[in-house]
């Protein structure tokens, strides 16, 4: 049984690869739908839960769309668990706007406390759907189901989609042929990619009903910010999500959405204000359902032309739960310029950067300690990441592991990675990598949250874009017991964004 759940997850995230790849052998066109929705689940013993989840499908054909989408709990009493995966769906127009659509999400995670087992998730759904213009709505029926554990319900669900789209080319091409500059002042999108470190210092009455001291105790987080804006407004959207890495809330994570508003003060500072809302919990911190809301002062220093140093100070707290606190951070912010379908800058003579997919099955082996109850078993994770090449051969990373196997469900990573990789031999190619991150949840001994990782491996080049990779690491945490070694193996999509 084990085996055919791996193989779905698995054969879904190939076919997206594979099918989208190969429809970009020349400079090409992507499209596809942002989607936002809402399930209200039922757990054993009648217990509702309402499960939020938001995506990207990218068009395979006229009929078939394949993505990334995550989801969270925003009601209900397990805050804090969230899972991660690929989703697919075939539609068919009915009429002139309405078509009907049948789908299927697989993924992996948990949280809350929830009877999610191994932590594999798969959602079947059918529904209908009408397109309004510039966003379609959705409703039908979907079924949530952990296979290797004790969820499982149908329900009325619910959606958005807004249509995307964009221009890349297949591969990393010869950078010579292309000519970087002259766009300054031209329409693109502005993306903002921000490292961050946070501290939150949990007001006094913010305990949890399941560890008082845990909830009012100061803790430290790592995350990451896309900050997404055009250079004609102040305005901008952002994403931001984190994980804590120190003090006494291990497996504390949480996912935003908002807007902000930046003024510039003088030539290279800004200062502007900013509100989100997300999902949250985890780590013994009482969020309730998960729903959460921040809201922030911010400033902003250029210390280069696209390095832009940060700090921030605001509130954070929960819709349902007792948690609230005060925040502080800083973030070092890498600024770069996208161009889409519809921009007069893309001429063809446009500057490209060179980035990488990774799709990754990563196994921890047994070891000592790697429990909080001691038990000894294999931790089977799916992650993803993404490559920025700064160099030929240098690159920096993001990665997001989840647990799908191994009696860990709910436990999850996010980290970054400096990572090395050598020239082409006959197809293979060697690299190393020093990764740092936070992970927790799933009774997973990793006190505090923060891991690091060291480790290599060989990629083997199929052609110009697709990859083979397999590697190892030794992995240890901060604090805690987690110490083993990891096995790596997966397949990688190389491409090109035009822009600057």
């Amino acid at each position: 049984m084990r085996r055919r759940y791996f193989a779905a997850v698995w054969g879904m995230a190939v076919v997206f690869l594979l099918v989208f790849g190969r429809l970009a052998a020349e400079p090409a066109t992507y499209s596809g739908q942002w989607t936002i929705g809402y399930d209200p689940i039922t757990l054993p013993k009648d217990e509702p839960m309402g499960l939020m989840h938001a995506g990207a499908l990218f068009d395979l054909n006229r009929y078939i769309r394949l993505g990334p989408e995550l989801y969270g709990a925003v009601s209900g009493e397990r805050g804090g668990f969230f899972t991660v995966g690929m989703s697919g769906e075939f539609h068919r127009r009915l009429v002139r706007r309405l078509e009907a659509l049948a789908g299927l999400y697989v993924g992996a995670g948990g949280g809350g406390a929830a009877p999610q087992g191994g932590g594999l998730m798969l959602r079947p759904r059918a529904a209908l759907r009408y397109d309004l213009g510039r966003v379609s709505v959705e409703a039908g029926i979907s079924r949530v189901w952990f296979p290797n554990g004790d969820i499982d319900s149908t329900q009325f669900a619910v959606a958005l989609q807004m249509p995307f789209g964009g221009r890349f080319w297949r591969g990393i091409p010869d950078r010579e042929r292309f000519v970087a500059g002259g766009m300054r002042g031209e329409r693109g999108l502005r993306v903002d990619v921000r490292p961050m470190i946070e501290h939150y210092q949990p007001v006094a009455s913010a305990h949890s009903p399941f560890n008082e001291q845990a909830a009012t105790e100061p803790y430290t987080l790592g995350g990451i910010a896309f900050l997404f804006s055009r250079d004609s407004t102040p305005f901008y959207g952002y994403v931001q999500t984190a994980g804590a890495g120190a003090g006494k809330a291990t497996g504390y994570m949480e996912v935003f959405g908002g807007i902000g508003y930046r003024y510039s003060a003088f030539e290279r500072l800004t200062i502007g204000i900013q509100g989100a809302l997300g999902a949250g919990g985890g780590g013994r911190i009482d969020t309730g359902g998960g729903a959460m809301y921040r809201a922030e002062g911010v400033v902003d220093a250029r210390i280069f032309r696209d390095i832009h140093l940060g700090v921030q100070a605001g509130y954070i707290g929960a819709f349902g739960g007792s948690f609230s606190a005060t925040s502080a951070g800083v973030s070092v912010g890498y600024r770069h310029r996208f161009f889409g379908l519809g921009d007069p800058a893309f001429d063809g003579k446009s500057g490209t950067t060179p980035w990488r997919f990774r799709l990754l099955n990563k196994s921890y082996l047994p070891a000592d300690g790697m429990f909080n109850d001691d038990q000894k078993n294999r931790i089977d994770l799916i992650g993803v990441g993404i490559d920025r090449f700064v160099t030929s051969h240098l690159y920096i990373s993001g990665l997001s592991y989840w647990a799908w196997q191994g009696q860990a469900g709910g436990y999850a990573e996010g980290a970054f990675a400096l990572g090395w990789e050598s020239g082409a031999f006959r197809g293979w190619r060697a690299y190393a990598e020093a990764v740092a991150g936070v992970g927790g949840g799933g009774d997973v001994h990793m006190d505090g949250g923060l891991f690091g990782a060291i480790g290599g491996g060989v990629r083997y080049d199929i052609d110009d874009a697709w990859q083979l990779d397999v590697g190892a690491e030794y992995v240890r945490s901060r604090t805690g017991g987690f110490r083993t070694t990891s096995l790596k193996a997966g397949v990688n999509y190389r491409f090109s964004l035009f822009g600057e």
